[in-house]
């Protein structure tokens, strides 16, 4: 799951945790266009499969009140009208869109979104909504005549079922998921000061990163990379039980998905880690190090076997798979102080990796962390590089 927040305006937005920002689209402004532009660019540039909308709206209905939590069940335009336009069956029908008027959102990603928000959120009322959108602000006073999909919302605001519809459209599967605060009533009576409504939402906003971290910690998408995993008998000498990853490489979504997931479990459990270089690990280790370098926007540098390299080189020999291995790397690849991440596709023994770590200390660098796709529990790796000092986010155990 790849998450990103879209909050209308930079007003809302203000306190976002930096360690979301990467993955934030922010102050593209109110309104549908807005909207759809930030979520074409978390879509297209962020790399996102997941929207989850943030910020404040109004409440039309007895249900929800000013400092809800309102996420979203379904939704629909309050004030979109073709009649007698392509059959429209009146205000809120949109062709192709949803055929009752309103369109329901992912229940599966609601659910873990009221899960998570009452956790980071106990002291407040969460609960799930209809959220209609319009090109105005509401304000149903005495004689005011509510249309059908007014009658049926809870909530209102400017940008929800725009961006719902946008994704649809797309068809690419993104989910999309609306939690909004409420900060007025559209009768007029907001009951608190709109400022301090607001500095109360800044608070808020500072705890999304939690929000958001707790919801990554608690997916569990294993099972697809391991049915990508095949186990290769007496190779390459026998009785070894060699784990071919091609399946996920040749995968551009599964290994695109597993990297993302890497990088942010990465900055999740190591929150002030800096990160100056990124070293891949031949020969899958050179796949994956080198789209993460890509995310992390850092150098990538190769460990290969000897021979492989031009130049001065280091090195350090140890045995894996029952053979002896020799790592090596450039003597200019890293300099002295530099923080290097390591990136493997598996972690069976750990030798690999300390002996990657022991090549990049030659040079001069660091290495006190390391990235993979998955871990060979029987071969107590993990055991092994946290005895060495060697920290490892994986994504699934074998």
């Amino acid at each position: 799951m790849r998450i990103g927040f879209l909050v209308p305006t930079s007003m809302e937005a203000r306190t976002i945790h930096p360690l979301n920002k990467h993955l934030t689209c922010a102050g593209y402004g109110c309104g549908k266009t807005a909207a759809c532009s930030a979520a074409a660019d978390l879509i297209f540039n962020k790399h996102c499969d997941t929207i989850l909308i943030w910020g404040a709206a109004g409440a039309i209905s007895n249900r929800v009140h000013v400092n809800d939590i309102v996420v979203g069940a379904r939704t629909a335009y309050r004030d979109f009208n073709i009649y007698p336009l392509c059959g429209s069956t009146g205000v809120g029908w949109v062709e192709d869109f949803a055929e009752n008027v309103f369109f329901e959102l992912d229940p599966a990603l609601r659910k873990m979104l009221i899960s998570q928000l009452r956790k980071v959120f106990p002291g407040r009322n969460v609960l799930e909504g209809t959220i209609c959108s319009g090109d105005e602000f509401v304000e149903m006073k005495e004689g005011y005549v509510r249309n059908r999909v007014e009658q049926e919302s809870d909530a209102v605001d400017m940008e929800s079922a725009a961006v719902a519809h946008f994704c649809h459209i797309l068809d690419k599967k993104i989910k999309v998921g609306i939690i909004r605060v409420i900060s007025d009533n559209a009768d007029g009576n907001a009951g608190i000061d709109f400022s301090e409504f607001l500095d109360t939402f800044a608070q808020m906003s500072e705890k999304m990163y939690l929000f958001r971290s707790n919801m990554l910690e608690e997916e569990d998408d294993s099972a697809r990379l391991l049915a990508a995993v095949r186990d290769v008998p007496d190779f390459p000498v026998k009785g070894i039980h060699f784990k071919d990853m091609e399946g996920v490489f040749r995968d551009p979504e599964l290994l695109s998905a597993a990297c993302h997931k890497l990088y942010d479990l990465f900055h999740i459990r190591n929150k002030d880690c800096r990160i100056d270089k990124i070293a891949g690990i031949e020969p899958d280790g050179l796949i994956l190090g080198f789209q993460l370098a890509g995310m992390f926007g850092v150098p990538f540098v190769p460990l290969r076997k000897m021979g492989a390299l031009p130049g001065e080189t280091v090195s350090c020999t140890y045995t894996a798979a029952g053979s002896k291995c020799t790592l090596t790397a450039q003597k200019t690849a890293f300099r002295t102080g530099e923080s290097v991440l390591l990136a493997d596709d598996l972690v069976a023994t750990g030798a690999t990796l300390l002996a990657a770590r022991d090549v990049i200390r030659q040079c001069g660098g660091a290495c006190d962390h390391c990235l993979a796709l998955g871990e060979i529990c029987s071969m107590n790796g993990m055991e092994a590089l946290k005895e060495h000092g060697l920290s490892c986010v994986s994504l699934f155990r074998m």
